[in-house]
């Protein structure tokens, strides 16, 4: 089964290296984001570039400030531990996986687990993502993970239309 959708997370100028895709592989630039974020078109197959970044959110369900940082950082900052994986493409490390909130484990026994306590106060739609996770994986939400959803519900009301209208289209 061939992927529709390749993403690469990328540890310096993410810019630069979108440009240099665009000849390299006759790519496309189909969109550039204030969130360190380029997303390419190549041959049919769409590749999201982006830089590791570390995200700080002024105040609950506003968008985050992001300033590059290292994958190790950027792996920390993620919503649940299933995408908190990522594997290695340098030469050097190829095929390496790095996992370092044991995301792997909870692949295979089908959970989804937020990553920190905070995660749903900094951005409430992770709390519509978990449960289109669980329901479009078949998987089930870890024990605090339910808690936490239940705690934070109340923010949910302070997303705006066109970010909640998102994750509603995308459930």
């Amino acid at each position: 089964n061939t992927p529709i959708d390749v993403d690469f997370a990328v540890e310096g100028d993410v810019s630069s290296l979108a440009n240099y895709l665009v000849e390299a592989w006759n790519a496309e630039i189909m969109m550039r984001s204030q969130f360190l974020t380029v997303k390419l078109s190549v041959d049919g197959t769409i590749v999201d570039l982006a830089s590791a970044r570390q995200e700080r959110y002024m105040s609950p369900g506003n968008l985050p400030e992001v300033k590059a940082t290292s994958i190790k950082k950027d792996l920390a900052r993620r919503d649940f531990s299933i995408n908190s994986m990522a594997v290695a493409v340098a030469p050097t490390r190829f095929g390496e996986l790095l996992d370092p909130f044991d995301g792997e484990s909870d692949l295979k026994s089908q959970k989804i687990r937020v990553l920190h306590r905070h995660s749903f106060r900094d951005d409430p739609t992770r709390i519509l993502r978990s449960l289109r996770y669980e329901q479009r994986l078949n998987f089930h939400l870890e024990n605090e993970t339910k808690i936490l959803i239940k705690d934070y519900s109340p923010l949910l009301s302070i997303i705006s239309p066109d970010r909640m209208r998102h994750e509603l289209d995308r459930i």
